[in-house]
């Protein structure tokens, strides 16, 4: 069943967030804390979370302000490359069915933004040089986990950069902790908000 944010009245004419393969929330937190409605959908909630099957952009169709995807990056992450090897068509093939979902939906949603995450890794080949590319430490998280983003979104974000103190993530956390590990810095997920919550005060519909 799809998750949503609490449901506060807005003047928007947009009010919806959809955020795809969403296991920890951290990314669309910052829109569902300033009155977004936040639709969020992760297989591990069940299929009918499984964005290769929603029908959300023509459910909703005029209705979504933006889209924000974080599919899983067993396939495409460098930090996997030694067992690529190991990868045939048919790993590949799922891996990018679920791409292929959150692009769909976000295109045909026509929303004011959309982007999607994943690691430094292969995924380049299929979707070209990534949009924006930054890691943690540059909103105050103090540690490196670079991460590239692909889309249709404002990237002028405000920097708060810090010392990368902590190393990188894979050092903090144990082979157990793949939720932390896949988690939004909540430093860049306050700064992206801030850079793409006011199309509606400069566009009109």
């Amino acid at each position: 069943m799809m998750r949503s944010s609490r449901v506060i009245k807005s003047k928007r004419k947009r009010n919806i967030i959809v955020s795809l393969c969403d296991t920890t929330g951290t990314w669309s937190q910052p829109f569902a804390d300033n009155g977004f409605d936040v639709l969020r959908f992760d297989l591990s909630e069940g299929l009918e979370n499984d964005a290769r099957l929603l029908t959300i952009a023509h459910d909703l169709q005029g209705k979504i302000y933006g889209v924000i995807s974080a599919p899983p990056c067993n396939h495409f992450c460098i930090g996997g490359a030694h067992l690529w090897h190991r990868k045939n068509r048919s790993h590949i093939i799922q891996g990018m069915s679920v791409i292929d979902a959150c692009i769909r939906i976000s295109v045909m949603s026509q929303p004011y933004f959309w982007a999607l995450e994943n690691p430094p890794g292969r995924l380049h080949h299929w979707l070209g040089e990534p949009l924006y590319k930054f890691q943690p430490y540059w909103f105050g998280d103090p540690y490196s986990k670079y991460t590239y983003l692909w889309g249709r979104f404002n990237t002028n974000l405000v920097e708060h950069r810090v010392k990368p103190v902590k190393g990188h993530i894979r050092n903090q956390l144990n082979k157990y902790s793949y939720f932390f590990r896949s988690m939004t810095p909540k430093g860049f997920a306050t700064a992206f908000y801030n850079a793409n919550s006011n199309y509606e005060e400069k566009w009109t519909l």
